[in-house]
């Protein structure tokens, strides 16, 4: 199901990016890009993105999305986070297939 995941601050029209770590806290933006592929009877299920602190807690969500995967073809997804309402400091992204993590980041945001 789950194929391939990224952090960046800006996906081209032609898909391509930077892999990132660090992001500024003022205007920045952070995405999530990932890829995903159906396989046999996995076909559909729920995405969902959480951010947590240093101390394990949830600063930031992303509301749970349906995602579709027609069998055997990749598809793309990306989410948005924004940097404004969170503190300087080291996140860890948890992307979630059903409630469960599948792949995850490491961030740091800096003044």
């Amino acid at each position: 199901v789950f194929n391939f995941g990224a952090v960046t601050d800006k996906v081209e029209p032609d898909f391509s990016y930077v892999s990132r770590t660090q992001f500024p806290r003022k205007n920045s933006n952070i995405i999530v890009y990932t890829i995903w592929q159906g396989k046999g009877k996995i076909s559909k299920g729920v995405v969902s993105v959480n951010v947590y602190d240093a101390s394990n807690k949830v600063r930031s969500r992303v509301q749970p999305q349906t995602l579709e995967l027609p069998p055997e073809k990749l598809m793309r997804f990306q989410c948005n986070l924004s940097t404004n309402n969170i503190e300087s400091g080291l996140y860890r992204i948890d992307l979630l297939w059903n409630g469960e993590p599948v792949w995850r980041a490491h961030i740091a945001v800096t003044e």
